[in-house]
């Protein structure tokens, strides 16, 4: 199973990568340690070892597009937060084995574009990344460069700060550029505003396929799925079980005229709010097909989709 997802991963992210690799690094430790000289092509801390950190500070020095290859086992991550800017792609050998760990520390990855007019690729195949905490973006923090996940786990983050309503994206925050999720799971992240699982802010995309979103929640808004100020397409997702007082599965506002929400082949299915929808809660347009909403809590929906076909919903509330 590990191996099959890991080649899906593969090849999903491989579209976006033309020609070898400019630099591949394959770890040997789990030891969470600096590289100790970065730029000299050589993954390698102060006692020898090829560590991840090691691996993303050495890529991070050098042009072009480099490849990380993390063997099974778990990672944990003792001296803050990953930080990969340039274009990179860290594949592990499925989501089972190879495990991201921040303990409850800190925040996973970081990616911020350094020229905004030509964003960077940062892709992750065949890997979980767990337990991360952070402000903004419990596992994934991302301005304006695009990111793409293949086969990736994101499990019990957290984006809350102290005793405030606040927090965006338990899983991911994303603002800019595209986020690509496929055959991936979203599940058990939670934000202390909006985006428990993700939070896509303004002038971003956000495409999902073939992936699960599940026992997300937020204290305000989206539990699993928060836009605002972009365009979602969803493609054979499953919106389970997520929850929070707008928007239970998924809450969309507007920002910018040319924003939409795309929905083929979702199931909204157990979501709750305690205020407004349990599935849908959006002030977008949401263009929706061959989709079902059933059993959650609250009105399925705030206000109708555009129905495009096929669609079933268990209260009348979204056709």
């Amino acid at each position: 199973m590990a191996r099959s997802r890991f080649a899906m991963g593969a090849a999903l992210l491989g579209a976006f990568f033309i020609g070898c690799f400019d630099h591949t690094f394959v770890l040997d430790s789990f030891v969470d340690a600096h590289d100790a000289d970065p730029g000299d092509g050589i993954c390698a801390s102060a006692a020898g070892e090829c560590t991840l950190r090691a691996a993303v500070e050495e890529a991070e020095a050098l042009e072009g597009y480099d490849l990380i290859h993390v063997p099974a086992g778990t990672y944990f991550l003792t001296l803050g937060e990953l930080r990969a800017d340039e274009g990179l792609l860290i594949a592990g050998a499925g989501w089972e084995d190879t495990i991201i760990d921040a303990g409850g520390n800190s925040r996973i990855l970081s990616t911020i574009a350094v020229d905004y007019e030509n964003p960077a690729l940062i892709a992750l195949a065949g890997l979980t990344l767990q337990n991360g905490s952070s402000s903004n973006g419990g596992a994934i923090f991302n301005i304006e460069n695009n990111v793409s996940l293949g086969s990736v786990s994101i499990l019990d983050n957290v984006a809350a700060r102290p005793n405030v309503a606040q927090g965006l994206g338990g899983g991911i925050y994303h603002q800019g550029g595209e986020l690509q999720i496929k055959d991936s799971r979203i599940l058990n992240n939670h934000a202390g505003a909006s985006g428990g699982g993700i939070m896509s802010d303004v002038r971003s995309t956000l495409v999902v396929e073939n992936s699960t979103i599940m026992g997300n929640s937020s204290f305000i808004a989206g539990g699993g799925i928060m836009n605002q100020g972009g365009s979602v397409r969803l493609k054979l997702v499953k919106l389970y079980v997520n929850s929070a007082p707008f928007g239970g599965a998924m809450a969309a506002s507007a920002e910018e005229p040319a924003e939409d929400v795309i929905i083929e082949k979702g199931r909204f299915r157990g979501n709750s709010s305690s205020s407004a929808s349990g599935a849908l809660d959006s002030h977008v347009p949401v263009y929706a097909s061959n989709t079902r909403f059933s059993r959650n809590t609250g009105p399925d929906c705030a206000s109708p989709v555009i129905d495009l076909g096929g669609n079933d919903d268990s209260d009348g509330t979204c056709l």
